[in-house]
């Protein structure tokens, strides 16, 4: 609460939310997606509820930077067969297999719905960034070793499948990335 009310004396207008995707998979927060239920985090959503409903309640522009660190519960959300590298803070999204794919849709579409705006208690979220750092593949977005076309490829094949399922829900969002 504080930092809210310091960033409104400050007249701040927009803010950033780390979204730690690799946290927000398993728990109790039912969410069913091209038929199939998946399980999120409900008490992290629920802290994010509270800090995005607060800046939006204020007219404050809330970007979300969504990141993917090492999770070992669930290695469908990196790369087939990648192994933890601790030159790597953050792991490029899979969609390369199907499990990832569609684990990556479900969980970008829940996010831009549950922010899109249609909800107060929620907030809204209306920019979405892919990742973090994208041309640096070793620490902030790391897929395993490959050459730059490869890599670009994968890259451009994350950021189609997360914009569709980001602007499928929430249609007025905008999707970037970082460099």
């Amino acid at each position: 609460k504080r930092q809210l009310g310091d960033a409104l004396n400050l007249g701040v207008k927009h803010t950033t939310v780390n979204i730690p995707y690799h946290q927000l998979v398993g728990g109790n927060l039912k969410y069913k997606y091209n038929g199939k239920t998946y399980n999120f985090n409900g008490d992290l959503i629920k802290d994010y509820d509270k800090m995005i409903s607060a800046f939006s309640a204020k007219g404050i522009v809330v970007t979300a930077i969504l990141l993917n660190g090492w999770n070992d519960s669930y290695p469908e959300l990196h790369e087939a067969g990648l192994a933890k590298r601790k030159e790597a803070f953050y792991y490029g999204f899979n969609v390369s297999t199907e499990q990832g794919y569609e684990t990556t849709r479900a969980l970008l579409s829940f996010m831009a719905e549950r922010y899109s705006g249609a909800h107060d208690d929620y907030g809204r979220v209306s920019n979405w960034i892919v990742g973090n750092e994208i041309n640096n593949n070793l620490n902030w977005n790391y897929t395993g070793p490959m050459d730059i076309d490869s890599y670009t490829k994968l890259y451009s094949k994350v950021f189609r499948v997360a914009y569709t399922a980001i602007k499928s829900q929430s249609r007025n969002a905008r999707v970037f990335f970082s460099t």
